[in-house]
């Protein structure tokens, strides 16, 4: 079965692959329709163009673009050969205009990036202001430079930790900008035998860790993988 890209819905980590068709596909193959000439660069989002401006880049290119993403996500985020950690364990939360325009009165400085009736938030900035960057409870941390990454701090991290942590810090950004869960975590994590990801291969590196229970965290796409002897769902190839 083929999806185009009107199919899939695509969102900010968003698609039809997580809602209406959610648990009935396996992606087998994505193909991309890339530009080679009259790009259109969207550099306003985040801190690009201020990485641009320290690299004296006034017309950038693909390249240039490129390079300062790495830059950013390098100067912030660690690395996963070196540190066990979840990558971006919270999505920017989107919320709808007049609850932005409501808390903007109440934090003026909360960020903002506007989609027409909605609002993208920052999470990093949201658990910041709570107090998680560089906090560590048990063999689980928020990182010290970017407070949405989740670390295995000690290298011993169980399941556990790492759901009671994230849970923590979703109740307290709750309690303080009354942004819900749905809106907040990039998918339910589950916690599964530590086993069976090691025979696919995965390591600390890769997922959060193994500890006294044997128990690792992993999305749901890769548990169905995991917890599927023989791989017997409908594959899918996007176009996009």
């Amino acid at each position: 079965m083929i999806f185009t890209n009107e199919k899939c819905k695509f969102g900010y980590r968003e698609s039809i692959f997580k809602n209406e068709v959610k648990d009935e596909f396996i992606i087998t193959s994505v193909v991309f329709k890339l530009t080679k000439k009259n790009h259109k660069l969207n550099t306003s989002y985040g801190a690009i163009e201020t990485e641009l401006e320290k690299q004296h880049i006034t017309n950038p290119t693909l390249k240039d673009v490129s390079d300062a993403v790495i830059s950013i996500r390098q100067s912030k985020l660690p690395d996963p050969k070196e540190l066990g950690n979840s990558g971006s364990f919270f999505k920017n939360p989107t919320i709808p205009l007049t609850q932005y325009e409501t808390l903007k009165l109440k934090f003026e400085d909360i960020p903002g990036y506007p989609n027409g009736d909605f609002v993208k938030v920052p999470a990093g900035w949201l658990i910041e202001q709570c107090g998680w960057k560089g906090k560590q409870i048990g063999n689980v941390a928020s990182h010290k430079l970017q407070a949405l990454v989740i670390i295995n701090a000690t290298g011993n991290a169980t399941g556990k930790e790492v759901f009671d942590f994230s849970t923590m810090i979703i109740d307290s950004v709750k309690e303080k900008y009354g942004i819900e869960e749905e809106d907040f975590l990039s998918a339910e994590l589950e916690a599964v035998p530590a086993g069976p990801a090691r025979d696919y291969g995965l390591d600390r590196s890769m997922i959060m860790g193994y500890g006294h229970d044997d128990r690792v965290c992993a999305y749901p796409s890769l548990i169905a993988l995991l917890n599927t002897p023989q791989v017997t769902r409908t594959g899918v190839c996007i176009l996009v």
